[in-house]
């Protein structure tokens, strides 16, 4: 997780979302643009993307003081409405903000 300072945007149009009134799935995806790092890195062997948080259904409970099924509840319902992606492997899971990917993706068309 990146620990570094800052600040995110977070715009009040978020309060029409379809997730706002679902707390867990809130909780977790507003823990996730939080923690997403903010720069390119690695994570072991792997290049980490902007916007990509390397975590575990056991990190985020802890850290979201939400239950694993909340977790897994909270994951299928961000990945069924394009916000997130995720990538699992036996030892931890990358999640990926698709808003992230959008907006990167707009910043690269109209260089």
């Amino acid at each position: 997780m990146n620990k570094a300072g800052g600040f995110i945007t977070l715009y009040r149009q978020m309060t029409g979302w379809e997730w706002y009134k679902d707390s867990a799935t809130k909780d977790l995806f507003l823990h996730l643009l939080l923690t997403a790092n903010f720069v390119d890195t690695r994570f072991m062997g792997k290049k980490i993307r902007r916007g990509q948080v390397v975590t575990s259904l056991a990190s985020l409970a802890e850290e979201t003081g939400l239950s694993i099924q909340q977790i897994k509840t909270a994951i299928k319902h961000l990945i069924s409405t394009n916000e997130i992606t995720n990538e699992s492997t036996r030892q931890y899971r990358i999640i990926n903000r698709r808003s992230e990917e959008r907006r990167v993706g707009k910043e690269r068309r109209s260089r």
